[in-house]
């Protein structure tokens, strides 16, 4: 071992004099990188058992024909196999704003703009809905909204490729308790992802992701009147509104609408999946 190797709770460097190689430089890094004597990947630290080989990589050049070889340490997560193994991982927890269309202002009040021909400085207060009075002319308008969105992650290594899960599970919501105690429905799995250097290991760095926008994922469809094609008027600004606070009671996992929403249907939009499967972390 050389000058500059080192060591921590959480990792760790040792570096190598690896001598006696030919050919062009190229071939030299990379023979060297797979010389006889190195740790290989997953052997573990030899004064500290817990960390264990990340990477291989040819620091410096020594002249033509040798190299210093620098051999990478850190804590490994226990590796899972196929479905999930023991449910342990790294969790990332996330959270952003995207952008919605919404005819409801931040109250829930439906959004109207009023023109009124004989009163030409009208000048409705911002943020207040107007009253429509004689010789107004009102109607629906919709604008862009921002509301949030959690992400979660998961990164694990595991023995296999993540295809057959990559098929089953992404664009699908948790039919159970995914994270945590009332999480049942809100997390979309949007990706699972996996990588491998075929010419170092055998094991797969894998992500799940999963999204929980605050306006969940149940939608509400509104009856259009033929005459106006437009909602009719006591559901207009709610099929918005009601998809984040839609009046629905569930029976058995079932969404069932409050019959006082004449007009308004609960749409499920994402099919559900059991991601037990998965054995995932809690949060």
């Amino acid at each position: 071992m050389l000058k500059g190797s080192s060591l921590s709770r959480n990792g760790g460097r040792l570096n190598y004099h690896v001598s006696g190689l030919d050919g062009t430089t190229q071939k030299v890094m990379w023979d060297a990188m797979f010389a006889g004597g190195l740790p290989q990947p997953e052997d573990p630290h030899p004064n500290a058992p817990g960390l264990k080989v990340t990477d291989t990589e040819v620091t410096e050049m020594l002249g033509n024909f040798d190299c210093v070889v620098t051999v990478t340490y850190g804590t490994s997560e226990e590796t899972q196999p196929g479905g999930g193994g023991s449910g342990t991982g790294t969790i990332e927890v996330d959270s952003s704003i995207v952008m919605v269309k919404t005819e409801i202002d931040f109250d829930g009040s439906p959004i109207r703009v009023i023109y009124n021909p004989g009163n030409p400085a009208l000048r409705p207060p911002i943020g207040h809905s107007v009253n429509v009075a004689g010789g107004d002319r009102a109607m629906g308008a919709t604008v862009d909204q921002f509301v949030p969105m959690v992400t979660v992650r998961v990164l694990r290594v595991e023995d296999n490729a993540p295809l057959a899960k990559a098929k089953k599970f992404v664009g699908r919501v948790n039919s159970k308790v995914l994270f945590d105690a009332d999480d049942k429905q809100a997390y979309l799995c949007s990706r699972i992802a996996g990588t491998r250097n075929t010419s170092t290991t055998s094991k797969y760095n894998v992500t799940y992701e999963f999204l929980a926008p605050e306006d969940g994922w149940l939608r509400v469809a509104g009856y259009i009147d033929p005459t106006t094609s437009r909602l009719v008027e006591k559901n207009i600004g709610q099929i918005t509104k009601f998809a984040t606070r839609p009046r629905i009671r569930m029976d058995n996992d079932q969404a069932f609408q409050d019959q006082s929403e004449n007009g308004l249907t609960i749409v499920r939009v994402q099919g559900l999946a059991d991601f037990d499967e998965l054995n995932l972390p809690t949060l």
